[in-house]
């Protein structure tokens, strides 16, 4: 009898662990979680069923990006719900390993479960609420919500904040010059605000609850092969005498992506990696608080320059 209950205790406290029961989870909430289980097949953007441990990330990237080409298995990190186009159910946003440069959406329509994967650059810094960061520069960016049509999407744009600076005019504002309003926007639901309207817009939206983010638990090991975690693939030996030390990297980028000097923050470095459109070596640096993911950059292992994948601190 005694066997029986330990028995039964072990499998609840390892069902919870495993994210695979709570009450407070909708029927579909569960459905998706199934396919994070690998359980449930899903609609690919190439309108194929997958099992996610078999999923090639197929992201839209910019253009200018080296890694749409690649063709590797999409590792899950972390995972949230949220109910991203305010229909009254919830999406499953899923991060991805090591270096989660890419999201992916599930969405259930018409009993059908589609799958999108977003670049980070246009998905970062996701709210409790729905919505979302995009950003195209370090001082460029907009704040959107986004609507499903089976494994398509559209955003719809709430704010956007793309500040050019005026050299001749310094200021003791955080920018170090007052913006040039013949080359900066500043909208709020597509009417231009002036400076300080959209300031007073960020600082609210940073206020805003953050989504509430899942370590993923990969009991089955079924990720556990080099092919799932490559991210480049380039045969450019790399000697790296001349790089900066991981503590003065994490200096110099912090800075240089505005993470403030008191956070508590944790970080990640990846390996070197060779850009062949760049024609140079970087590194992926990434911040972290409380879990989340606050500010990303792809950086200039010798000196820490942010070359791409820019994402500013926000919280």
């Amino acid at each position: 009898m005694n066997k029986i209950v330990v028995l039964l205790l072990v499998m609840i406290i390892c069902l919870a662990g495993c994210g695979k029961i709570d009450s407070s989870q909708t029927s579909n909430d569960k459905e998706l979680l199934k396919v994070l289980q690998n359980e449930k097949s899903f609609i690919d953007n190439n309108e194929n069923n997958v099992y996610l441990k078999d999923y090639k990330a197929l992201c839209e990237y910019p253009e200018d990006s080296d890694h749409y080409e690649k063709d590797v298995v999409f590792v899950p990190k972390d995972y949230t719900f949220v109910d991203l186009d305010n229909d009254g159910k919830n999406e499953l946003v899923v991060s991805e390993a090591p270096n989660a440069d890419t999201y992916l959406i599930l969405h259930e329509e018409n009993k059908n479960i589609y799958g999108l994967c977003l670049y980070i650059r246009w998905f970062q810094s996701l709210k409790n609420d729905g919505t979302f960061l995009s950003s195209s520069g370090a001082l460029s960016h907009s704040y959107n919500t986004i609507k499903f049509n089976k494994n398509s999407y559209k955003f719809s744009t709430i704010a956007t904040f793309d500040f050019v600076s005026d050299i001749n005019k310094p200021s003791s504002n955080k920018y170090g010059y007052e913006p040039d309003y013949d080359k900066s926007t500043f909208e709020i639901e597509g009417k231009q605000v002036s400076f300080e309207q959209i300031l007073e817009f960020v600082e609210e939206w940073n206020k805003r609850d953050d989504a509430k983010w899942i370590k993923y638990k990969n009991d089955n090991e079924q990720y556990n092969n080099s092919e799932a975690i490559v991210v480049e693939n380039n045969s450019k030996e790399y000697v790296n005498s001349n790089d900066l030390s991981d503590k003065d990297l994490v200096e110099i980028v912090a800075k240089n992506l505005g993470v403030p000097e008191n956070a508590n923050v944790t970080y990640e470095i990846s390996e070197n990696f060779f850009w062949d459109a760049g024609d140079r070596y970087f590194k992926n640096v990434s911040f972290y608080e409380n879990g989340e993911l606050v500010a990303t950059a792809s950086v200039d292992p010798v000196n820490g320059e942010l070359i791409k994948n820019i994402g500013m601190y926000q919280n």
